[in-house]
């Protein structure tokens, strides 16, 4: 008898834990505010790039799914967040979006005249903490 209360207990709980995991990933964290900012951290680096709102979709797809969109330029960036940084999303992806940036400065700097590019990434709750992950698409001719 213990046994089979152990085992649906064990169960109920793990049901729980994937439905909870399920409805805990926010996807397209992209909004306008957002929008606005990683254009402006973009500019410093290059003021010849154009956002390109189909590259943030596909950047979106790559986050979920990786290696699933062919671009010649992609960067990267996962970062866990502590529950207790109280700051605006906005200033969280801009900062985990500023270290990948600083490091690529030569590459951005030298993209052509009319590069596209698009941004987008999912946050999740993982624990008590924060995990947010982050693509930027560049194509050009």
């Amino acid at each position: 008898m213990w046994s089979i209360l152990t085992l649906l207990a064990v169960f109920l709980t793990s049901a729980y834990a994937q439905d909870y995991l399920i409805k805990s990933i926010s996807t397209g964290i992209l909004r306008a505010d957002v929008k606005i900012a990683i254009k402006d951290l973009s500019y410093r680096y290059n003021k010849n790039m154009v956002w390109d709102d189909i590259l943030a979709n596909e950047a979106l797809k790559e986050v979920i799914k990786p290696y699933s969109v062919n671009a010649p330029l992609k960067i990267y960036r996962r970062m866990k967040i502590a529950n207790s940084d109280y700051s605006l999303m906005k200033n969280k992806i801009v900062h985990a979006l500023e270290s990948s940036f600083a490091s690529r400065k030569f590459l951005l700097q030298v993209l052509p005249r009319g590069t596209r590019y698009g941004c987008n990434g999912t946050y999740s709750k993982n624990g008590i903490d924060y995990l947010l992950s982050l693509v930027c698409i560049y194509k050009w001719k």
